[in-house]
């Protein structure tokens, strides 16, 4: 739509806009001679004709009035230039948009415990169609069920998202030393893809932490810093998950000038009242407990869940940069019991130009000449 407006705005109004610009043109060029006359007859002691004593008399006043009509040319011509080119009052985009879903796996349940899965190809495809058409800027995955045998560029094309990704591994995902049958090989994996056009840093945290939890900080053109975070909490761990997660986002948010953090994902605290910040859990009570120390507040009210609860958690230090907060249907992106969620990360984020690249017309290619050799 903006294409169109630029191309509706610039066919009315070039014409307009190169009438102005001979016309200032002209009166600049008269305005040159008026001040190269001026200062050739600056002498005063060679006989002046006539002409050149009226030229001389009005030369002062024409060229004052010159200077104002071309003064308000100008004015006029850069004011055509930004009707027609809106881009100049906007020049990109002030937030940063995010898209969040807990995919329910990536590979089909049958492969999940296959060492080389293959890929849910309709999953991915509707996936990858909802990115392709609403490009959101940063894409966070919850129980991906990836293995190491699956690429990158096979979730999140190479030339669009740089991606982070942490799998369910014996160390992100340890057995819980209370009931170790609790404990799921397969499954959980996390991931965060941020857009290659957007001019920033982005680099992993190195957490460490015995939880599947990703941390990336971004950083902009103008030095402010964001991190961006998700964590996939299996809703029977314990007290020692609980210790792990705190601990990995501690170090985050207590430095002395802490980044806007914005912390996503299933925690799986169905128990917890947010209007009560209270939970009949006493493990779902000390993670309420821990991000009210840290300062995090948890701004998602809808239920993330097809079974009405309420899962999946977006807390962040800094609640007033979110906006366009929204709860999304299900299977509006692609299949599965949690809804996805999507904010906007108010933000001065600038893009990346697009490099030139040189293409061919092989429309005006001598192909006989071409054929000769091969003869």
């Amino acid at each position: 739509e903006f294409a169109s407006m630029n191309f509706i705005h610039s066919a009315s109004f070039n014409p307009i806009a190169g009438l102005h610009c001979k016309l200032l043109f002209v009166i600049i060029c008269m305005f040159v001679i008026l001040q190269y006359q001026s200062s050739s007859y600056h002498g005063g002691r060679r006989s002046v004709s006539p002409l050149k004593f009226i030229f001389s008399a009005c030369r002062t006043k024409c060229s004052k009035f010159l200077g104002c009509i071309s003064l308000w040319f100008v004015l006029l011509n850069f004011l055509l230039i930004t009707i027609v080119n809106p881009g100049l009052l906007n020049p990109g985009p002030n937030s940063l948009s995010v898209f969040y879903q807990n995919v329910q796996g990536l590979i089909p349940f049958s492969a999940l415990s296959d060492t080389h899965p293959s890929l849910n190809i309709n999953k991915i495809l509707e996936l990858q169609s909802y990115l392709n058409m609403n490009q959101p800027d940063i894409v966070v995955l919850n129980e991906t069920w990836l293995k190491k045998s699956i690429l990158d560029n096979e979730i999140l094309p190479s030339n669009q998202y740089k991606v982070f990704r942490a799998d369910r591994s014996h160390k992100t995902h340890p057995p819980d030393p209370l009931d170790r049958k609790k404990f799921r090989k397969n499954g959980g994996g996390v991931l965060i893809g941020i857009r290659n056009d957007l001019d920033v840093v982005s680099k992993e945290i190195k957490l460490g932490c015995a939880a599947e939890m990703l941390a990336v900080q971004i950083t902009l053109s103008n030095g402010m810093k964001y991190v961006i975070s998700t964590c996939y909490r299996v809703g029977t761990l314990g007290m020692s998950n609980h210790d792990s997660v705190i601990q990995a986002i501690r170090p985050i948010i207590a430095k002395k000038k802490p980044p806007k953090c914005f912390i996503i994902g299933d925690f799986n605290l169905s128990k917890v009242s947010w209007f009560t910040m209270s939970s009949s859990s006493l493990v779902e009570q000390a993670f309420v407990d821990s991000f009210n120390q840290l300062g995090l507040k948890q701004v998602i009210s809808n239920p993330t869940h097809l079974k009405g609860n309420l899962l999946d958690i977006l807390l962040t230090n800094f609640d007033s940069a979110i906006n366009n907060l929204a709860v999304k249907d299900q299977d509006s992106v692609c299949k599965s019991d949690h809804f996805p969620v999507t904010f906007d990360i108010k933000c001065n984020v600038k893009r990346k130009k697009s490099s030139k690249r040189q293409v061919y017309n092989f429309k005006r290619a001598d192909c006989d000449s071409a054929l000769i050799p091969l003869l």
